[in-house]
């Protein structure tokens, strides 16, 4: 409601004006005037005033300004297109300057070889080698994505330093075009190891290796982040009443011998009832990847260690007797016999028991706290 007042001639006037009511009093006639004129400036004003947008004006804004942003968003990866294409165009040209060059200084030497050739024949050893399945896929897909960076028809004098630096920023910056994220240093030297494993392994002196000593931060790649287990934290995951609870003797053993031997899960897993015998009198546990089936993550994989008297205690020579006494059990018969084989061997299974079990207690963190040797300190004694 609204109301106005009026002095005149010193002498007190009154009217009452409401619109929203439809109440309108006045006194006189001169009260009756001024509020009139009241009543319609108050209509004026009133008209004036902006009303408050509807849904579905405020919808056509929103849809307006998700255009603009579009529009602003378009016009970005359009100019990010661009400079990778400009790049691209620049990599071509110093490859056919640098080609030039070279065949104006030595007109009689033959044509470079391909890299791809190399490359190739690479991953034929590698595909021959121990190393687990998804090792050898990954050094494939890395090999593709420098393969796709330099050109298919990119030879060894096309590879130089300075190409290799050019690589290693690539692989550090993000594609919003491709999605494709930048990595880390340490993914970044993986890339350049391959490729240098290439020319080590393979091309040998047939040209210079133009990622010796291109590696992005070695000593900070050769340093472990994993983290032994405390005391306490050992006596919470080894808990004897949850312990003696698994039903699995996988489960049970595997975290036991990587505590106490340092042995990785996927070298326990993929062990024989052959390889546990005596040597010197002691009873001994040999690692090895010689047999078929078998495969070991570095050469210090294949060693000897000595048994552990706690495994003893624990029911670990109980159990292998047990096993043996199976039918159709012989020297080369898998410790774990039910264990399924993945890409990773044979470790899969209990490995994601521990980590559970590491979860539950809130112990895990991922890279950290894991089960692996690195990670779990080993017991003397």
């Amino acid at each position: 409601m609204s109301r106005a007042k009026t002095i005149l001639d010193d002498t007190l006037k009154h009217f009452e004006l409401d619109l929203e009511r439809g109440i309108m009093k006045a006194t006189d006639e001169a009260d009756y005037e001024r509020m009139m004129k009241a009543a319609e400036l108050l209509q004026k004003t009133r008209a004036e005033k902006p009303s408050a947008p509807t849904k579905q004006q405020q919808a056509e804004q929103e849809a307006f300004e998700r255009r603009i942003a579009k529009f602003d968003q378009d016009r970005e990866l359009e100019a990010r297109e661009q400079e990778r294409i400009k790049h691209q165009e620049f990599l071509k040209l110093e490859q056919e300057n640098i080609a030039l060059r070279k065949k104006l200084n030595n007109p009689d030497k033959p044509p470079s070889p391909l890299f791809r050739k190399y490359a190739d024949d690479y991953l034929t050893f590698v595909g021959g080698s121990t190393l687990y399945p998804r090792t050898k896929k990954r050094y494939a897909a890395m090999l593709q994505t420098f393969q796709s960076f330099v050109g298919k028809k990119a030879t060894l004098d096309d590879i130089t330093p300075s190409m290799m630096l050019n690589f290693q920023t690539w692989l550090a910056k993000a594609d919003p075009l491709t999605d494709r994220k930048g990595v880390t240093n340490r993914t970044i030297d993986e890339y350049t190891g391959v490729v240098s494993n290439v020319y080590k392994m393979v091309i040998k002196k047939l040209a210079d290796n133009p990622v010796e000593g291109r590696l992005v931060k070695k000593k900070q790649r050769m340093k472990s982040v994993r983290k032994p287990f405390t005391p306490d934290e050992l006596v919470r995951i080894f808990d004897p009443i949850v312990w003696n609870a698994l039903r699995d003797p996988a489960d049970f053993f595997v975290p036991i011998l990587a505590l106490l031997t340092g042995s990785r899960p996927a070298s326990i897993c993929q062990l024989r009832l052959g390889d546990i015998r005596m040597e010197g009198g002691i009873l001994c546990i040999h690692y090895h990847d010689y047999i078929e089936g078998n495969s070991s993550k570095t050469e210090a994989t294949n060693r000897i260690a000595p048994m552990h008297p706690l495994l003893e205690d624990v029911g670990f020579i109980r159990y292998l007797h047990d096993v043996k006494a199976l039918k159709g059990s012989s020297a080369v018969t898998l410790v774990f016999p039910w264990l399924n084989k993945y890409e990773q061997g044979y470790a899969d299974a209990p490995s994601q028991y521990f980590t559970k079990r590491l979860k539950t207690l809130l112990i895990y963190v991922k890279n950290v706290k894991v089960l692996y040797p690195c990670a779990i300190q080993p017991i003397s004694g």
